[in-house]
């Protein structure tokens, strides 16, 4: 390949990644001509009253003959507003808006250019005006007046790039700019947009944002890579997607994104719970599917060297895992879809084996679906317990208002088109009531029982350690706002009956509220009936 070609096929992978300008072109050309090991290329955009400059670096590579991108720095200024003047005779604010017309770098670089700047009223600027404007930046710094010597000061950083700073340009870096460094890896480099998205601050605001719904701290959803493909385009908006595989189906979360002057902005987390449909073990075409289910609960399939063999410059399924493969497709092709998708969506889906899953598998048609939007700052966990069916205590969310201490309850009975059930309150088991029943089982001293109440009252099923005669060493607690009282059951799910009531009567089929509580009477002075 010519050089020539190589050249403008460098030129173009840059202008992919969003380096480009007719300047840093011709500076691309020109340092590839010198032939020398490395070389570094700096190319400054302006956007209002920020400005990012990219140093970019190149090297010789011998095997091809050709130069590639290795790194590049990013160096981000913030807004920088100057509070103008006029000192001797130089009118401050006139002077800034001139410079602000003029490509600094090329009149640096080159002195003699011929390149001119025009003013918003339509004036022209030439390379003598620019030369002017230079010695009333330097003049203003050699002013005896502090205020000044900062305006010069300030001017020089805002405008010219940093190759051309007077010392003085330092320490403003250290306050109004910050950088970055970004390497080349085996999956590319990040490109100029995303860069500015991240040195500026943007990135890492929206990541807060975000992190308050609790994905990425209870769930191990890595937001920072999710957000990257969002924030190296310059779109106006878009909508984050995760999914989350818990025992009892799918947890999916959308949230819009909003590109506002100042940034980005999440209010909203749109949550789905897609129910695992309820499946009957059966023999198709000679497959059982109970057998083929405990094969596939076996594997750990997102260990792809588990799963698949390199041969040659491909990877390939394993001989066990192809034969799983093709007891699904068999289970398909005989008319067992329910079960074929089914297998797919639980075990595969969030692995590389979802590569396998159709769209039309990926619909989930008939399957149970309930979504509600959240505040973006609702504890996820909170969120999922409610949805499963869980009760949830008022305090632990914050997206529904009601007034008044009781426990938020999914109705199964009223669900609308969109499959949105709505919400009903249960009141009568208090947060004081909870923790006096907790306090009647046989703990073991162990037990934080503020920590324990907190997760009662978000929804979780919360193991506690007790003391025990027998080999029960621990119990599973949860509330039971309609009987007004917590459940207890062993660690494998049976129930303990527990007469929170002390009622002599007492039956263990019967809420609180209906037990029968011997209770004094007096009937007339002196009378106890």
């Amino acid at each position: 390949m010519a050089e020539r070609e190589k050249v403008e096929e460098l030129i173009s992978y840059l202008s992919s990644l969003g380096f480009e300008g007719a300047m840093f072109e011709a500076n691309i050309r020109q340092e590839y001509k010198k032939k020398l090991p490395v070389f570094t290329v700096r190319h400054r955009v302006t956007l209002g009253d920020e400005a990012i400059q990219y140093n970019l670096r190149f090297t010789y590579e011998k095997m091809f003959d050709a130069y590639r991108l290795a790194s590049y720095k990013a160096i981000y200024r913030d807004p920088l507003v100057i509070e103008h003047g006029m000192f001797s005779g130089i009118d401050t604010e006139l002077l800034e808006e001139k410079m602000k017309v003029v490509d600094w770098r090329e009149y640096f670089s080159n002195p003699s250019t011929q390149q001119t700047g025009t003013l918003p009223n339509g004036c022209q600027l030439n390379v003598g005006d620019m030369r002017e404007m230079q010695k009333m930046v330097f003049q203003l710094g050699n002013q005896s007046d502090y205020i000044g010597q900062e305006i010069s000061k300030k001017l020089m950083f805002k405008y010219w790039s940093e190759e051309f700073w007077q010392d003085e340009c330092i320490e403003l870096q250290k306050e109004y700019g910050r950088t970055l460094d970004f390497e080349m890896t085996e999956n590319g480099i990040a490109n100029a947009t995303l860069a500015l998205n991240m040195v500026s601050g943007t990135f890492d605001d929206l990541y807060r944002q975000l992190a308050r719904t609790g994905l990425e701290q209870y769930f191990d959803v890595d937001l920072k890579k999710l957000l990257m493909p969002h924030l190296s385009k310059d779109d106006d908006g878009f909508e984050l997607t995760c999914m989350i595989k818990i025992k009892s189906g799918i947890i999916s979360c959308r949230i819009p994104v909003s590109k506002l002057e100042e940034g980005f902005n999440a209010n909203t987390n749109h949550v789905e719970f897609i129910r695992y449909p309820t499946v009957s073990y059966n023999i198709y075409d000679g497959i059982s599917t109970y057998e083929l289910e405990s094969k596939m609960k076996d594997v750990d399939w997102e260990d792809k060297y588990e799963c698949t063999m390199h041969l040659s410059e491909n990877w390939e399924l394993t001989t066990y895992i192809q034969d799983i493969k093709d007891d699904i497709d068999r289970l398909r092709a005989y008319g067992a879809t329910h079960w074929a998708d089914y297998l797919q969506i639980r075990y595969w889906s969030q692995t590389f084996m979802e590569v396998f899953i159709t769209d039309e598998t990926w619909k989930m048609e008939e399957w149970t679906r309930y979504q509600l939007p959240f505040k973006i700052d609702e504890d996820i966990r909170a969120i999922i317990n409610l949805l499963t069916g869980s009760p949830v205590h008022t305090t632990a969310l914050k997206s529904f208002d009601v007034g008044c201490e009781g426990w938020f309850m999914l109705d199964s009975r009223k669900v609308t088109e969109k499959g949105v059930r709505q919400i009903s309150l249960v009141k009568g088991l208090t947060k004081s009531k909870l923790e006096t029943m907790l306090k009647m089982l046989p703990l073991d001293g162990q037990m934080e029982i503020d920590k324990t109440v907190e997760g009662v009252m978000r929804g979780d099923c919360v193991t506690v350690p007790i003391e025990s005669m027998d080999e029960i060493q621990s119990v599973v607690v949860s509330a039971n706002p309609r009987a007004k009282k917590i459940d207890v059951h062993t660690e494998n799910g049976k129930s303990i009956p527990i007469n929170f009531s002390l009622a002599p009567d007492w039956d263990s089929q019967k809420p609180i509220s209906e037990q029968s509580v011997e209770k004094k009477v007096v009937l007339g002075r002196g009378r106890k009936m």
